[in-house]
């Protein structure tokens, strides 16, 4: 599964790796289960503390095993990549960050530092902030309705909805306070470009709605 996030220079390999996995699992669900814990596992070993010290550049044994630095344009890569599995598959995404609850937050202080760093100099800046943004508000929107699905199953399976004008139920919002509160850091960074591109960003996703 490694090989499915190999870096540019090894690309050639990822189409191989991918009619492998297939044949190995013909089964769609066990295939998407292990293709996406190897991109989660990827964008995990990408934002950690330790990311991108276990290679030497250019070998391409230790490039296998370890993640290379991150770019401005393989972060851009990786957040639209974690995008697209959120909306195919979020029940796979949601399961890694139960288990991994420090993957967002970590990929939010990757992205303010190098946003802060590049400047004006990030290429498509604005898009990126709104692939950021999408990605934290569709974790948010499915941690939110896997609790209130949960909630009404507990109650007898059949959905309850609360009357108009009542306030949400406190575990949907536990659930979603989290993921508001990297966005708010990203409104309130003290880097003017990290809270300018993140209010555009954010602007277009709402006047989207």
């Amino acid at each position: 599964p490694r090989a499915l996030v190999l870096s540019s220079k090894l690309a050639s390999l990822r189409a191989p790796a991918k009619q492998l996995l297939q044949l190995l699992l013909p089964d769609r669900t066990g295939y998407h289960q292990l293709k996406d814990a190897a991109l989660l596992q990827h964008a995990l070993s990408c934002v950690s503390p330790t990311a991108g010290r276990g290679g030497t550049a250019g070998d391409e044994q230790q490039q296998i095993g370890t993640s290379p630095p991150l770019t401005p344009s393989k972060l851009t890569h990786l957040v639209s990549s974690l995008n697209r599995l959120v909306r195919k598959r979020p029940h796979n995404a949601f399961a890694f960050l139960q288990l991994n609850p420090s993957f967002l937050p970590s990929l939010c202080a990757v992205s303010k530092g190098m946003l802060g760093a590049a400047g004006g100099r990030f290429p498509r800046l604005v898009p990126f902030a709104l692939s950021l943004i999408q990605l934290l508000l569709g974790c948010a929107q499915h941690a939110a309705s896997s609790i209130s699905g949960a909630t009404s199953g507990a109650a007898g399976g059949a959905p309850c909805e609360a009357p108009s004008g009542t306030a949400a139920p406190a575990s949907a919002l536990d659930a979603l306070r989290p993921v508001f509160d990297m966005i708010c850091e990203l409104l309130l960074c003290s880097h003017e470009t990290v809270r300018f591109t993140a209010s555009a960003a954010l602007s277009r996703l709402l006047l989207r709605g």
